[in-house]
């Protein structure tokens, strides 16, 4: 049997490491846009560009989880991931050929992140399970966060290509990761398979999941703006502070902000277990909104 410590702990180091190239643009981009003369639109592009890449790949991808085994989709995609970031260090050169990358690139993140998930939960049952999505999806920020420091470093030692080959790394050592604690699942086979657009159908004539993903999409539309951005308007901010140069550099100041995430998440899920998901989450997306209002 299968130990859920183990598995858990495993597939979020897992997680960490696929996720090295995932803010190694946004972390690079005062850089970047400096050296290939991007306008404010088109930097915007690319950063939107990983998102939309994600967006379309992921209906799919997750969806085949139900058919397909889901340690095959993650596997698969974790290594598309790592060529994205080795493509983009030896090959970009410009807007175009970053939005290009940049698209593999989410979509690598698409058949990666909850397909993981659904990997993992696969295999663990009871109160474990939430608990185990709760530090699955907190690790996020963790990679989020160990992407932007790492970026942030190499660069001023060796320069964007460099943290973009790096990034390219941690894929390889995710998927050897996956492929030791994850088990085979037995297929689905087609004929036991229903149509897959026949169940995006019943999704969308569920009013409470619906409610759910929309109320989601409000909270990433905020989420990844703020992930994209931060590092050109700290670095933006910095010509209005007088005196020596901070301790912390932008992309550094942004890894600590990224990693705050952690706590707040597993909290997050304690206190909708206790208080319940519904009451919590509307709590938090009012406060939310009263803060970005002020």
């Amino acid at each position: 049997m299968l130990n859920p410590v183990r598995l858990i702990g495993a597939m979020c180091v897992a997680e960490v490491l696929g996720m090295l190239g995932f803010s190694t643009f946004p972390a690079l981009l005062p850089r970047l846009m400096s050296e290939w003369n991007l306008s404010n639109t088109d930097a915007g592009w690319i950063n939107a560009i990983f998102f939309a890449g994600y967006l379309t790949a992921v209906i799919l991808l997750v969806s085949l989880t139900d058919r397909v085994d889901p340690r095959r989709i993650y596997l698969l995609c974790m290594a598309f991931s790592g060529l994205a970031s080795l493509g983009f260090s030896l090959l970009a050169q410009g807007f175009w050929t970053a939005l290009l990358l940049r698209t593999l690139a989410g979509i690598g993140l698409a058949g990666t992140y909850m397909p993981g998930l659904k990997a993992l939960t696969d295999h663990i049952e009871g109160a474990a399970q939430s608990r185990a999505v709760s530090f699955y999806t907190a690790s996020f920020g963790v990679g989020t966060s160990l992407s932007f420091y790492l970026s942030g470093k190499i660069a001023a030692w060796q320069g964007w290509r460099m943290a973009f080959g790096i990034a390219a790394l941690g894929p390889p050592l995710a998927i050897g990761l996956a492929w030791l604690v994850l088990p085979a699942q037995q297929l689905v086979t087609a004929s036991s398979a229903r149509v897959l657009w026949r169940d995006f159908y019943k999704v969308f004539r569920n009013r409470w999941a619906m409610g759910y993903t929309l109320a989601y999409a409000c909270h990433n539309f905020e989420l990844f703006g703020f992930r994209s951005w931060i590092v050109a308007f700290l670095t933006f901010s910095l010509q209005f502070q007088a005196g020596d140069a901070p301790p912390l550099s932008p992309p550094t100041l942004a890894a600590i902000v990224m990693l705050l995430s952690l706590p707040s998440s597993v909290i997050g899920n304690e206190m909708a277990v206790r208080f319940g998901r519904r009451r919590v989450v509307v709590i938090v997306m009012l406060t939310s909104a009263l803060l970005a209002g002020t």
